[in-house]
This record gives C-alpha cells, sequence and structure tokens, in this order.
C-alpha cells in the first residue's frame, strides 16, 4: 500500500491512499472494510463538493 506523504501533498495523497485500499479490499473479496471504506470516500467526496460550492467553483445544474 502506498504511504502517506507529509506537506501540501497530504490530502492527495490521503485520497490516493483510499483509493487504493478500496481497491485492495474489493480485490481481496473484503466486503465489510470494502463497504466501509466506500462510505468513507462518499463522505469525502460530498465534503469536497460543498466546499467546492461554498467558494462558486461548482454551478448547480440548470434545469429548463
Amino acid at each position: 500500500m502506498q504511504e502517506l506523504k507529509s506537506g501540501a501533498d497530504t490530502e492527495q495523497a490521503t485520497l490516493a491512499w483510499l483509493v487504493e485500499s478500496l481497491e485492495y479490499a474489493h480485490s481481496r473479496g473484503q466486503k465489510k472494510l470494502g463497504g466501509y471504506l466506500e462510505e468513507v470516500a462518499d463522505d469525502v467526496v460530498f465534503e469536497v463538493e460543498a466546499a467546492a460550492r461554498r467558494l462558486g467553483h461548482i454551478y448547480p445544474p440548470h434545469y429548463g
């Protein structure tokens, strides 16, 4: 597994570790761990998107 980096790349390294760990758990048939890591990944994506919306980087879809 990938080791976490320090400094400015910490967030990207952490996300890369999470994705790699999720893939590893699935490849080993570790469904409980895989399910847990999927939930964590979903929360991370939600928080990143929410932060981007607050900063105006993501616009809501236009319906019409």
